[in-house]
């Protein structure tokens, strides 16, 4: 994937830092890593002490883009930006979610776009059971529920 320019950057984590104002406010969560989007070492801590979180926390948010963590509700929002790391995948999806399993956390996974265009490139990509946010259009979350089943009438 491409590296963000400076505006597509700076609207990004702008909207991130209204997701993660909304997350606080519903959740009662903490910022853990953000500012993933250059260079996968330039991840910021933004919690002192992540030895009090539990591992698949604190392994997986230095994975995203930006992270959130509620202990009171064992609930992880994974963010990344699909124009720099690529969509969540179903492979990724799996993976991530085998990593959380033996703590019992939950998971919010989300694939982060600068644009609608952006999005429909990737669209078919995308893992069911994870959402879409556009930095651009940021009061919609797309929210891609678990795989339909087809039955036949």
């Amino acid at each position: 994937m491409r590296a963000l320019n400076n505006i597509r950057k700076k609207l990004l984590d702008e909207s991130l830092g209204m997701l993660y104002r909304k997350f606080v406010k519903e959740y009662g969560g903490i910022a853990i890593y953000g500012d993933r989007s250059e260079d996968s070492a330039s991840s910021k801590a933004f919690y002192e002490d992540l030895a009090e979180l539990p591992k698949a926390v604190s392994d997986l948010a230095g994975c995203s883009d930006a992270a959130f963590y509620s202990s009171s509700r064992k609930l992880l929002c994974l963010f990344i930006y699909a124009e720099v790391s690529g969509p969540i995948t179903e492979k990724e999806k799996i993976k991530i979610e085998e990593s959380l399993n033996p703590s019992g956390l939950a998971s919010v996974l989300v694939s982060v776009f600068s644009s609608r265009a952006d999005f429909s490139q990737v669209a078919d990509q995308i893992a069911w059971g994870t959402k879409v946010w556009i930095a651009n259009e940021p009061g919609h979350m797309i929210h891609y529920d678990d795989k339909p089943v087809i039955q036949a009438r």
